[in-house]
């Protein structure tokens, strides 16, 4: 058994004490990620839905789980002759005790029978949605509640175990030594697509097989599209590249973001914007610790951006002016962080900052030891926003408009590392090196080769 899968175990096991500790006489009763049609008779890659890994660790499709405060049963389905032809033979009893830490696995053909003798005695079911009709028919009497994601777990989730962290922290390191690896391989003339490609390698030389989401590989223009995708363009001199990229591990999920020049040396222009995106991270970095609100690491990336591209003559007026009237939104029009955990963009239970009428993120949350966040503050020079009538009219003589237009071919600039909440502050996950002078030395060893 590898480092990994004996930490996905640790992980899954304290999952279940926790939430087992808080269920009362209530039983949940889950049903995991059944195989999806891509087209055809072809499927898509699989992965587990969150929740369920969370309790489980288990990344078989059809599984299923009963968990109560004495019980934890994971429901298994029996592969039968023509599966073992096709796909080859099955995990059995005994071997998923050992794979996935439970003491009581059972086939799927006993859940029914199994989940009429519990739910029986239960105060309330907790379902999955397609459990619903089956819990309905098998225990009549028992008040059922639909599951609902991000709700009933988002308060264990969202603060790490110690396992988690260890999963995390391996997520984010090897993220960033990929982030490394890429800056010293990709040279003028590639594709898009071919450093994506590189990425996954450098992950797999790792032993990371997953991507926790969809690349974001963008050269020229594309680095100012937010959730850019498509990736077919050419790397050009003189332009920079963004790579928004990580590995999962276990389920675990690596956000790192990176933002280089492709001819190895930042034009003035370039390291002027790069500066003032790396000014506000580091800002970040040194406010985020136990007690500070999320709206309070946006608010200082707000303050500190605004203030750059005020020196810069893009925005124009007072600071306060610009704070008041949002005008960085034109360039910076997301939030600087998020959770992160199983999921990329990870559970986040709404709270109510008691100061604030209206948050400024959407993952408004007081931090707490054990929570891991992105820092990713970035600017942008978006054709959509820079030439939309509305916004010109919105901002009017804030925004030096014409300045602003002649960066339209300049792309965007995003640095994300993934940290860790801790009491005195934080820990930063990510070793990807950022400044000016290490991504240079970095770049040149690509371009010397």
């Amino acid at each position: 058994m590898n480092q990994h899968r004996a930490l996905a175990i640790s992980a899954s096991q304290e999952s279940r004490q926790k939430v087992q500790r808080s269920l009362g006489a209530d039983l949940i009763a889950l049903q995991g990620r059944l195989p999806e049609i891509r087209n055809g008779d072809v499927e898509f890659s699989f992965r587990q839905e969150s929740d369920f890994l969370y309790l489980t660790g288990c990344q078989l499709e059809g599984a299923k789980l009963l968990l109560s405060r004495h019980a934890a049963i994971l429901f298994l389905p029996k592969i039968d002759q023509l599966h073992k032809v096709w796909l080859g033979g099955a995990i059995t009893i005994e071997e998923a005790k050992e794979r996935f830490g439970f003491q009581d696995v059972r086939w799927t053909e006993d859940f029914e029978e199994t989940l009429k003798q519990l739910g029986g005695q239960a105060s309330r079911l907790l379902l999955s949605p397609s459990l619903c009709s089956l819990a309905t028919r098998l225990c009549p009497m028992t008040p059922r509640v639909p599951w609902k994601k991000d709700k009933e777990l988002s308060s264990h989730r969202v603060k790490k175990s110690s396992s988690e962290i260890q999963l995390l922290k391996q997520a984010s390191a090897a993220s960033g030594h990929a982030h490394q690896e890429v800056m010293t391989w990709a040279k003028p003339g590639m594709s898009e697509w071919q450093v994506r490609d590189a990425y996954t390698r450098s992950l797999q030389n790792q032993g990371i097989r997953q991507h926790s989401f969809p690349t974001i590989s963008a050269a020229q223009t594309n680095g100012a599209i937010l959730h850019y995708t498509r990736c077919d363009a050419p790397l050009v001199d003189g332009d920079l590249f963004l790579l928004d990229a990580g590995g999962e591990v276990e389920g675990y999920a690596g956000d790192v973001t990176r933002t280089w020049p492709i001819s190895g040396k930042f034009s003035p222009r370039q390291k002027t914007i790069y500066e003032a995106v790396l000014r506000a991270h580091e800002l970040i970095e040194q406010k985020a610790r136990t007690g500070v609100w999320m709206s309070e690491l946006q608010a200082l990336a707000i303050k500190s951006l605004s203030e750059s591209l005020l020196a810069v003559g893009l925005l124009k007026g007072s600071l306060d002016e610009a704070i008041e009237k949002k005008s960085i939104s034109l360039f910076y029009p997301h939030g600087c962080s998020h959770m992160l955990g199983l999921d990329v963009h990870d559970v986040s239970p709404p709270q109510k900052r008691p100061d604030l009428d209206k948050p400024l993120t959407r993952s408004e949350q007081c931090l707490e030891p054990g929570m891991v966040i992105t820092n990713e503050p970035g600017l942008y020079f978006i054709d959509a926003l820079l030439n939309d009538p509305a916004k010109e009219k919105e901002f009017g003589d804030l925004v030096d408009w014409k300045l602003a237009r002649s960066y339209l071919d300049f792309g965007g600039i995003r640095i994300e590392d993934d940290l860790l909440i801790t009491e005195a502050g934080c820990d930063n996950l990510t070793l990807a090196p950022k400044s000016v002078e290490a991504i240079e030395e970095l770049r040149s060893q690509a371009l010397s080769k």
